[in-house]
């Protein structure tokens, strides 16, 4: 049980943003669950819990894929948006990601908003790195596609309210040293 209150949320100009994959039929090996069958799967239970919060609840869909979305998250996100990143972010309560080989996760580090990562399991970090990226962000580990389930509403809620408390954007210079 969370010992985190639930936030009551009620500022309509402010979004919790799940930053959305580039749905193509591309396996990227770099990284890992980088494939859009499971990105799918994750981002819409995500959605389905995230909806539980009292949040206001956003995709951010990836620009160059907006065809290939379709209406899939309609009636499901509460809003879609499609701008580029660097357009909307100021709107952002927090944005939550589920993979970092996005170079929208690097110019989210720089800007003053909260983010949650949705960690794959056995997904390679230099550890050096993610340590100074656990000062910015926060990490809800080891989900795959069997497990990613076991993500509810009360973690993401919570990660929110801990991510608040993150917002070091002096980071960035550490992980460029």
């Amino acid at each position: 049980k969370s010992s985190k209150k639930l936030i009551s949320y009620n500022n309509k100009e402010k979004e919790v943003m799940l930053m959305g994959y580039p749905m193509n039929s591309r396996r990227y090996t770099e990284d890992v669950n980088c494939f859009f069958h499971y990105k799918l799967k994750l981002e819409l239970h995500l959605l389905k819990q995230l909806n539980k919060t009292n949040f206001n609840i956003a995709y951010k869909a990836h620009p160059d894929r907006l065809l290939e979305l379709g209406d899939i998250y309609r009636g499901i996100a509460k809003k879609v948006i499609s701008e580029k990143f660097e357009d909307v972010w100021h709107k952002a309560e927090a944005l939550i990601f589920t993979y970092a080989t996005t170079t929208t996760f690097g110019f989210a580090l720089r800007y003053p908003v909260p983010i949650v990562f949705i960690e794959s399991e056995n997904t390679l970090w230099y550890p050096e790195r993610k340590k100074i990226l656990n000062k910015r962000v926060v990490f809800l580990s080891s989900f795959n596609d069997t497990n990613f389930k076991k993500i509810n509403f009360t973690m993401l809620n919570d990660a929110i309210i801990e991510a608040k408390s993150k917002k070091n954007i002096n980071i960035s210079k550490e992980l460029i040293n």
